[in-house]
């Protein structure tokens, strides 16, 4: 399990090494829950790269989630924000990663996950912003059991 997570990681850094000059740092909290289930707490580090222009604005993005009972999941994928005005911007994302849990509840039936997520940003200034973003995590049938989960996570996020 942890020679997969290692791996997984060392895969995820090469991934972002041209965009790890500049981008965001992401530290968020919420809950993760299925709806039939109660709320567990859950933290979050993240890092998003600048917008690639030749990639019409989205961003990579990479993340670390961590709730109690070893439930984890690292994920990598890509996000889009879109303005709404000076201060807000709302957008999507897709992630696929690893996922581990040792919490029956929230057992997601397979390791490779992939969540979607919506959010809305605050911006406070040049440097930082606020991010209200809700999601769900499933492995999109890959496993024999896809139950999947719901995320609700207020980030701040710092620019590097």
């Amino acid at each position: 399990m942890i020679k997969r997570a290692t791996i997984f990681a060392t895969l995820l850094a090469a991934g972002f090494s041209p965009w790890l000059q500049a981008g965001s740092l992401v530290l968020g909290g919420g809950a993760i829950a299925d709806l039939d289930n109660d709320a567990k707490p859950l933290l979050q580090l993240a890092y998003e790269a600048e917008p690639q222009d030749a990639w019409w604005s989205v961003q990579p993005y990479g993340e670390l989630l961590v709730s109690e009972h070893s439930t984890s999941y690292l994920g990598l994928g890509l996000q889009k924000a879109f303005p709404l005005s000076d201060h807000w911007d709302w957008g999507l994302g897709i992630n696929a990663g690893y996922y581990h849990s040792n919490d029956h509840q929230l057992d997601l039936g397979y390791d490779v996950e992939f969540r979607s997520r919506l959010f809305v940003d605050y911006r406070l200034d040049q440097q930082q912003r606020v991010r209200l973003e809700i999601g769900h995590i499933s492995n999109a049938e890959l496993g024999d059991d896809n139950p999947g989960t719901e995320v609700l996570l207020i980030d701040w996020i710092r620019a590097l």
